[in-house]
């Protein structure tokens, strides 16, 4: 939806496009990050130029700002930057702004804002799902419980999975840390030689060492507390088709 936006304001604006911008805002620098790596690949192209203004990217603001046809951005950097601005000339050349995740913005504290859900039959890529039954016992702790559910991944990936790559969701990231500890002994991922060169290829690059020696047995974490530089060498690795296993955690899902 954001793309076709996109597209519409430069149907309606004569090229070279000089006088225009977009801001693209969301809540997490994740998924800042995902989307100026996706558009700077779709936009440059056609001259466009694109800048990541988070918390994580270290660049003159205005300079870059200047410069840029979409600026994508999160809440908080947007308005430490223009708080700061002399003069609103910058703005004014603002044609669309675009915001993420606005559910939740828009929520009331108790739910989240009354949105179209579109049915699951619509869908172009069938989904199909399993809900997996696990007891828990009286005595056993809610904390302890989804410790016991770190060693029940192994045996549904080998269930499931087809030997496609597997996306494992966890609530916390210590939780995605924790299961990627277990999933490293308790199951055993084939990896081709050409896979095995690229992974040790991505796994000299990473600054974590935990996360380097995790990339050998084929699986990774992923979360919000990661180097930049590290979630993009896992992100690609994933995207390649070259790491069966990646465990993130919720909040990274969106």
């Amino acid at each position: 939806m954001f793309e076709l936006a996109i597209t519409r304001l430069l149907m309606e604006v004569p090229m070279p496009w000089l006088n225009i911008k977009v801001v693209y805002m969301a809540p997490i620098k994740a998924l800042c990050s995902q989307r100026f790596d996706d558009w700077k690949e779709k936009f440059g192209p056609i001259g466009l130029s694109c800048k990541e203004l988070t918390g994580d990217t270290v660049v003159d603001d205005l300079f870059e700002i200047h410069h840029a046809h979409i600026i994508i951005t999160t809440p908080e950097k947007w308005d430490s930057m223009t708080r700061r601005w002399k003069d609103n000339s910058i703005v004014q050349l603002v044609r669309l702004f675009l915001i993420d995740e606005i559910a939740e913005w828009l929520s009331d504290g108790k739910m989240p804002a009354v949105c179209l859900k579109v049915d699951e039959d619509q869908r172009p890529v069938k989904l199909r799902k399993i809900v997996l039954g696990f007891p828990c016992s009286d005595s056993q702790t809610e904390f302890k419980f989804d410790l016991t559910l770190n060693y029940k991944i192994a045996s549904v990936i080998q269930a499931y999975s087809d030997q496609k790559p597997v996306l494992v969701f966890c609530a916390t990231r210590k939780g995605v840390q924790q299961a990627a500890s277990v999933l490293s002994k308790d199951a055993k991922f084939l990896l081709s030689v050409e896979q095995k060169q690229r992974l040790q290829k991505s796994a000299n690059s990473l600054k974590d060492s935990k996360l380097r020696d995790l990339l050998m047995y084929g699986l990774a974490y992923h979360h919000a507390g990661m180097e930049v530089s590290d979630r993009k060498i896992i992100e690609g690795a994933f995207t390649a088709g070259d790491l069966p296993v990646l465990l993130v955690s919720i909040l990274m899902s969106i």
